[in-house]
């Protein structure tokens, strides 16, 4: 069995920057200067198309391919791979380094909560399953600032 999905987010959120936020300041020859933590709390609508295919003949449709967990008599538990909207809420931890005057380069760590199970297409049956789906990732990125 193999899965992926597809996730289209839009979204806002807050940042929050303990040693003040240096996106407006002169570029400096000293690192902390240049260097800006932050933390910060975002808020999502994700998009989602979750894919499940098998190579086994049958596919998915035939319940000897698929794990127990994931075989289910009610439609809230196992495999569902219609697209769907989901909510989401973020938590970022990372950090900014000025290059010049209008370029930063930034590092964040990533975990998004969202309020659903099934945004992988898959919830399995029974009482392991306390918790929806979430995503961690790291986000490496370039800041230009127009002002």
């Amino acid at each position: 069995m193999e899965g992926s999905y597809n996730n289209f987010s839009i979204g806002n959120g807050f940042e929050y920057y303990p040693l003040g936020i240096k996106i407006r300041r002169i570029y400096s020859s000293s690192f902390m200067d240049n260097f800006s933590p932050y933390g910060g709390l975002a808020f999502g609508v994700n998009f989602v198309t979750p894919d499940a295919t098998s190579s086994l003949p049958g596919g998915l449709s035939d319940p000897n391919n698929v794990f127990p967990t994931f075989i289910s008599e009610s439609s809230s538990n196992g495999i569902d791979l219609e697209s769907q909207v989901a909510l989401s809420l973020n938590f970022q931890v990372g950090a900014r380094y000025k290059i010049n005057d209008q370029s930063d380069i930034f590092l964040e760590s990533s975990w998004m909560f969202f309020d659903n199970d099934f945004v992988d297409g898959l919830s399995p049956v029974g009482p392991q399953n306390k918790n929806d789906d979430w995503a961690w990732g790291i986000n490496v990125g370039y800041t230009y600032i127009f002002f």
